[in-house]
């Protein structure tokens, strides 16, 4: 398994999250969710970094933050997105599925990357 200190490149930033970081959330009680954003815009905090790599867990948020914080490590120029789909009648229910989605984009021998 790959370790934050053996990363050179954005391929290996991209390895060390598929062996390390897996999708999910954990909520304002401390209970993780795996592979779901039910409940989502209830409950959701974000976490820091290090609650990230500790608990080895992220939704997009915290993955592309953490993916900023590996680019910029490396002295790679990088911007971070959010987008975001409003329900034009009922944004208020919180009973919803979250539409939104972080991505992160990378800036190397002049061409743009998605990581």
């Amino acid at each position: 398994m790959m370790k934050i200190e053996d990363i050179k490149s954005p391929e290996d930033i991209l390895q060390f999250m598929k062996d390390n970081i897996t999708y999910g959330w954990i909520d304002k009680e401390n209970n993780k969710h795996i592979d779901t954003m039910k409940e989502f815009r209830k409950k959701y905090v974000t976490m820091s970094l290090e609650d990230t790599l500790k608990y080895n867990l992220g939704c997009c948020i915290e993955q592309v933050y953490l993916m900023h914080y590996l680019l910029d490590n490396l002295n790679i120029k990088n911007k971070m997105f959010c987008c975001r789909i409003y329900e034009p009648n009922d944004y208020d229910n919180l009973e919803e599925d979250e539409h939104m989605h972080c991505f992160i984009l990378y800036y190397l021998n002049n061409k743009v990357y998605h990581l």
